[in-house]
């Protein structure tokens, strides 16, 4: 046994892990001394100087200030991430709305803008782009690496391998060539690595890391907007099932006026406009929707009776997952908490008691957990000594 392979093997190992620690403990801290890192990450003032010498000179961390208490003897070096050291173009395409947020790898965002996209189909995809090179061709982006794109989208994306299932929500062109929405962006910006992801389970990485869910080692999140959709964390970690596309909550079934149908065909807010517009005898969007809510008893008791299904559902898989805490994300929200109580109402029968709320970061949940999941993969790939 080659005994030198594997000790190197070991230390390179370790280097990583000790790499993406100080990269860690500076992305949720914001600042901190070198003292400070050696004694919260528990290294050695000479092994946490080679990372930190490492990591200054790949560019990923820079010297905020130095400073000394006495104004004599050694001097205090405080470290940030660097911010110039690379961008991360987030873009979210749901309910017919395009956001573009761009974000340095300390994730703030530094530029982030909207506009409508009546369609899902390949004109709106090269709209995006467009307006992606306009933005990155700022003065103040110019001198700054454009890193990876993430390219946040409803429906089946496989959270494995970055590939977009058939869907009835994007224009039949979209399928017409392998990866179509990743080639266009990769014709344009060729050196840049672009991912897609679904929607509601960047959400959740957002719920999960940003405090929402904090210190919640299982939790599901159901969104409920043009369409309904879902994901779970189990153990901390997103489960993303054996063929990536775990968490499609719209599919399942509930009983509605006598009719056992998907969820999504009576739950969600495109399904209720429908609704309300047959029995209005009108058309009914979804801003309709929230102001006869309020307005119309007929209309409220319809929703709340959905939100009663869509409370069976969850009060099932939580007592098959054993899953305590629930959030709701979504437009769903803007129906307030009578909307809320006829949901956790049916999980009364439960014995121990179920955390079901709101998401505190609505839509902006989407975006939050785009460029978390961007800095990631970027400081992930950047932690790694040279070889």
């Amino acid at each position: 046994m080659n005994k030198e392979k594997f000790e190197g093997k070991n230390q390179s190992y370790n280097r990583i892990h000790n790499n993406s620690m100080v990269i860690s403990y500076l992305k949720e801290k914001g600042i901190a001394s070198a003292t400070t890192l050696s004694s919260e990450i528990g290294l050695s003032n000479a092994a946490l100087s080679s990372i930190l010498k490492d990591l200054s000179t790949k560019g990923l961390i820079r010297i905020e200030r130095t400073s000394s208490k006495s104004g004599k003897g050694r001097k205090q070096i405080d470290y940030v991430l660097n911010g110039a050291f690379g961008l991360i173009v987030a873009v979210s395409i749901s309910n017919y709305l395009c956001t573009i947020a761009v974000s340095n790898i300390k994730e703030e965002i530094l530029i982030k803008t909207q506009h409508d996209v009546p369609r899902y189909d390949a004109s709106a995809i090269y709209q995006i782009v467009l307006e992606i090179t306009k933005i990155i061709m700022e003065p103040r982006f110019r001198d700054i690496p454009l890193k990876n794109i993430i390219i946040s989208l409803p429906g089946l994306v496989n959270s494995k391998t970055g590939e977009l299932a058939m869907s009835p929500q994007f224009d039949p062109e979209i399928f017409a060539t392998d990866n179509f929405i990743v080639n266009v962006f990769s014709k344009q910006f060729p050196s840049v690595p672009v991912y897609l992801a679904n929607d509601v389970n960047l959400s959740m990485i957002a719920e999960a890391e940003k405090n929402g869910i904090a210190g919640n080692e299982n939790a599901m999140l159901v969104s409920i907007d043009a369409g309904i959709g879902g994901a779970f964390v189990i153990g901390h970690r997103l489960f993303e099932g054996d063929t990536g596309f775990a968490g499609e909550f719209g599919l399942l079934h509930g009983l509605f006026h006598g009719e056992y149908l998907p969820i999504d065909e009576f739950v969600s807010l495109r399904s209720l406009c429908a609704a309300v517009s047959k029995l209005k005898g009108e058309e009914v969007r979804t801003k309709d929707l929230i102001r006869l809510y309020g307005e119309d008893e007929t209309v409220k008791k319809h929703v709340l009776e959905t939100a009663s299904v869509l409370g069976k559902v969850i009060h099932d898989i939580i007592l098959l997952m054993d899953i305590k805490t629930v959030v709701l994300s979504g437009r769903v929200s803007l129906f307030g908490e009578e909307y809320l109580e006829a949901v956790k109402k049916e999980f009364e029968s439960i014995n121990s008691p179920i955390n079901v709320e709101f998401s505190k970061f609505g839509n902006d949940g989407i975006v939050m957990g785009a460029i978390s999941k961007g800095v990631n993969y970027i400081l992930d790939k950047s932690v790694e000594p040279e070889a």
